[in-house]
């Protein structure tokens, strides 16, 4: 998947306040990216951002590392994301990082979620 640093950077941020920093379950502190969007639970809430582009096969994104990396990045270049299971890897211009994750089938479903759109206009939809 490839997007520009800028709009995952801000897809991060709208998530950030349901990314738990003290997790009771070790799986929720990473952000599920599948069906372009961005899931992030912290077990009572669940919201999606709409990131607009088909990311392929799901996968984890660690949250508070991936904000961290994401920051020191010009807003600009574009970034490569590929998942695989248990790791994720970062890639913009030389600059590369994996990730160790946990397993996509991990991630808890959720019934109701708050969808984001990314850049174009916000609404909320509950299941």
């Amino acid at each position: 998947m490839e997007i520009l640093v800028e709009d995952l950077r801000e897809a991060l941020e709208m998530v950030g306040p349901v990314a738990p920093k003290k997790p009771t379950l070790p799986v929720t502190e990473s952000v599920l990216v599948a069906d372009g969007h961005i899931y992030a639970t912290n077990l009572e809430v669940a919201v999606a951002v709409q990131l607009g582009l088909d990311a392929g096969e799901p996968f984890l994104l660690p949250f508070r590392t991936a904000s961290y990396i994401l920051k020191h990045m010009p807003g600009s270049a574009i970034l490569t994301l590929n998942g695989t299971p248990g790791t994720v890897s970062l890639r913009a211009g030389h600059s590369s990082a994996t990730l160790r994750t946990g397993e996509v089938d991990e991630f808890p479903p959720f019934p109701g979620v708050l969808i984001l759109r990314l850049r174009q206009y916000w609404t909320a939809r509950f299941w």
